[in-house]
């Protein structure tokens, strides 16, 4: 099973774009919700996109989506809050809001990555 993760906190304008281009390619989308920023520094800033926003961008993929409303104050955590949620996946692919995957290429590069020893394969850009 493939697995694949982002991390959320705002990303409105392309984050339609980025689910549906991995959307075919996996079979579970983890969406790691914060209504405050886990990167770089906090802020009392508003921000741009509400919850319900977003949801609704994504809404036409719910049923790949399992969407986690939580509360990380550094990135590290916001970001390792994915392992619980997809232990059955042997493949497990991150992106964020403004990635967005060509036809194919996470099986590409799960296939390059079994070419490797290392435990995590990073995609150049």
């Amino acid at each position: 099973m493939i697995g694949s993760y982002l991390i959320l906190h705002y990303g409105k304008p392309r984050l339609k774009k980025a689910v549906a281009s991995i959307y075919p390619q996996v079979d579970k989308i983890v969406i790691l919700y914060s209504p405050a920023p886990s990167q770089g520094f906090q802020t009392d800033l508003k921000c741009p996109d509400t919850r319900e926003e977003l949801l609704n961008e994504v809404s036409e993929f719910m049923d790949k989506i399992e969407w986690i409303d939580g509360s990380w104050s550094v990135e590290g955590e916001h970001n390792d809050a994915h392992a619980q949620y997809l232990k059955d996946c042997e493949w497990i692919v991150r992106f964020d809001a403004d990635e967005v995957f060509s036809e194919g290429s996470v099986k590409y590069y799960i296939e390059l990555a079994k070419t490797k020893t290392a435990h995590i394969f990073r995609v150049p850009f």
